[in-house]
């Protein structure tokens, strides 16, 4: 058996700088502990960190669920690493990165994306694309720098204009009502699709459903909750959890 023996270290002592670096960590970061405390207010399931992501192998595991996300095509290319505002991104590149998709299956219900990114004027003018999606039920397209929700072939989009942005879909399986939520915590578009969700989708970050027209632009951290945060009793939540992405990215509105 193990035993371990107490060892009080000399007044003023410290480890090295190379010992310290070996030390396993916990991540105790303000954003990390405020989404710790609203993830059970949340319905939070999936968080994909681009911290996590391997570009050796493509992969990358869901710090909610411990579920992966990989490359659409295995021995394709994937994103880079980059940053958005000094925090860490992926940067997808047309025609080169393909996106990143979910081992986990999603099942039926309401259901809300959260999700940091950035795409360049330049890069909003080209085809649009798919910057998260759950198959082909539930995507979020860039159109002329948006994001636009589809539900069944129905669009919503979110109206905002190329550059950085922090925001949220949300999906009331009850009432089949879409709704973006921007980042000051207010809801900006509403929409009633006549189709519902399918449960069975996997979510993708990046890319388009016709392969090898992928988009140019970055995209930061990435979660899913299995509720609809649009509605007024869930709002106040979903404001907050845009309130620590905002703030984690340095977008201001």
């Amino acid at each position: 058996m193990t035993i371990a023996r107490l060892v009080r270290m000399p007044d003023g002592f410290r480890w090295p700088a190379a010992a310290r670096a070996r030390m396993p960590r916990i991540d105790v970061s303000d954003f990390a502990v405020e989404l710790a405390r609203l993830a059970g207010a949340s319905g939070l399931v999936h968080l994909f960190d681009p911290a996590d992501y391997s570009v050796t192998n493509g992969v990358a595991l869901d710090r909610a669920s411990g579920t992966t996300w990989s490359r659409k095509d295995a021995g394709g290319d994937g994103p880079a690493v980059s940053s958005i505002n000094g925090k860490t991104a992926l940067s997808f590149v047309r025609g080169t990165s393909r996106r990143l998709v979910s081992s986990a299956v999603r099942p039926a219900g309401s259901f809300s994306v959260a999700m940091a990114w950035t795409i360049a004027a330049g890069d909003a003018a080209a085809q649009p694309c798919t910057i998260m999606a759950s198959g082909n039920n539930s995507a979020g397209y860039n159109n002329s720098g948006q994001l636009i929700f589809t539900i069944g072939g129905d669009q919503m989009p979110c109206g905002e204009a190329p550059g950085t942005h922090v925001g949220i879909f949300s999906y009331d399986e009850a009432t089949k009502e879409i709704a973006y939520i921007r980042r000051n915590g207010t809801v900006a578009n509403r929409f009633t699709s006549p189709s519902a969700a399918g449960a069975g989708d996997r979510w993708n970050i990046g890319g388009w459903f016709f392969d090898g027209n992928d988009p140019t632009m970055k995209a930061g951290r990435f979660m899913v909750f299995n509720k609809a945060l649009h509605l007024d009793a869930n709002l106040p939540t979903g404001a907050a959890l845009l309130n620590l992405l905002g703030t984690e990215y340095n977008v201001a509105n």
